[in-house]
């Protein structure tokens, strides 16, 4: 619970410090590199408990760029939730710790839009997940869901969401610049690799014999 003596006090009751406060705290919150630092602290441990760690950041990120857009959103108003969404997601495309490099910002977004419109969530989530499954490359739904959201946001948020919807989008699609060039090139890693062909010697009547 926020308290409502700060938020009305006459420091952070000012409209401009807590645009500021919100933007910064957004910002910092969706540019820490929880991927690589998931990595770095599971390195060299059971694999399997590596791989459950790794499976759990897309969910971390939700939530850290759920927070201070909840925050930002209850404490400031829709505006102010909007410019948290906003940083959240310029944070993690560009985290200054990763020498302004980060994730494609799909995670963010949904956790941002989980804190600002819970329908508009919705729509992305089944947007990324019909694009991305259907393309089998995770970038493509990433832009797919961006772009196309634009529509819930201005339904639900108004032009104020439509203007989010713009940004995010133009952020998301700098960020992903890379994944295009590669996916027109055919050098994008899919999302679902295909098993590979395993060789297999067996013996029959002594000699070896290949199998796939």
């Amino acid at each position: 619970m926020v308290n409502e003596a700060l938020l009305h006090g006459p420091f952070y009751g000012n409209f401009y410090v807590r645009l500021v406060a919100a933007l910064g705290f957004a910002f910092l919150m969706g540019s820490i590199p929880v991927g690589p630092l998931t990595r770095w602290l599971f390195a060299g441990v059971d694999w399997r408990l590596g791989s459950t760690a790794r499976g759990l950041v897309p969910v971390l990120l939700v939530f850290a760029a759920f927070i201070p857009v909840e925050i930002a959103a209850h404490g400031g108003g829709t505006a102010i939730g909007l410019g948290a969404g906003i940083a959240v997601v310029l944070g993690h495309c560009y985290s200054p710790w990763l020498r302004f490099r980060g994730g494609t910002g799909a995670a963010v977004q949904l956790g941002a839009l989980a804190a600002l419109s819970w329908p508009c969530a919705v729509v992305f989530a089944v947007l990324w997940l019909t694009a991305a499954t259907s393309s089998n490359y995770s970038a493509v739904g990433t832009l797919t869901a961006t772009a196309f959201n634009f529509v819930p946001l201005w339904f639900f948020l108004g032009p104020a969401g439509a203007f989010y919807g713009v940004v995010t989008l133009l952020v998301v699609a700098s960020r992903n610049r890379g994944h295009f060039e590669r996916l027109s090139e055919g050098r994008e890693r899919p999302m679902r690799q295909p098993e590979p062909v395993r060789e297999s010697f067996v013996r029959l009547e002594g000699q070896p014999v290949q199998s796939f």
